[in-house]
């Protein structure tokens, strides 16, 4: 793994630890009713019982998601992607720029999810201690959501162009 890599891995794995740090803390401080959906201003509107699943649930899957999303990044040839076809005769010395480019896109959209349930869990425990919370929270929540788009569309070009090269070099 190369030092870049790392840093990313090490960074979703503090989040992780922080979101359920934060959690775990919050649990036993919150009252018996918690937040579990909120309106675009703020505003809990569905609510449920504190119960050790409902509360943490979200911790528990997004650890889930995003550990399944790092054990990915092991395994660079299983992905899907556009111009799979088109390399998969290639030597694997032609293929390692690419799937560098995929595991990379894996690790960076592991923390996009990673950071998005740990916003949505402190979205849960700020609601439950104050009845509202202030709307950008929501909005950056709607941000990360939506930043997913751009961060796929970034590897997915540069791994076509990386092909591109790759594929020119070899006609030389």
């Amino acid at each position: 793994m190369d030092e870049n890599k790392k840093t990313w891995f090490w960074l979703n794995i503090a989040l992780l630890a922080a979101t359920w740090m934060v959690s775990i803390y919050a649990y036993g401080n919150l009252p018996q009713r918690i937040p579990v959906h909120f309106t675009w201003d703020g505003m809990p509107d569905n609510w449920s019982d504190k119960t050790f699943y409902t509360f943490f649930f979200l911790p528990l899957l997004g650890t889930l998601i995003v550990s399944g999303m790092l054990v990915l990044t092991k395994f660079p040839g299983i992905y899907n992607f556009p111009q799979k076809e088109q390399i998969k005769n290639w030597p694997i010395e032609k293929k390692k720029p690419i799937h560098a480019l995929l595991s990379k896109m894996m690790i960076v959209i592991a923390l996009l999810v990673n950071l998005l349930f740990f916003f949505i869990q402190f979205m849960i425990i700020e609601g439950a201690r104050k009845q509202r919370v202030d709307k950008s929270q929501f909005w950056v929540i709607m941000g990360l959501s939506i930043a997913f788009l751009p961060v796929v569309l970034y590897y997915l070009i540069r791994v076509g162009k990386t092909i591109e090269e790759i594929k020119r070099g070899m006609k030389s």
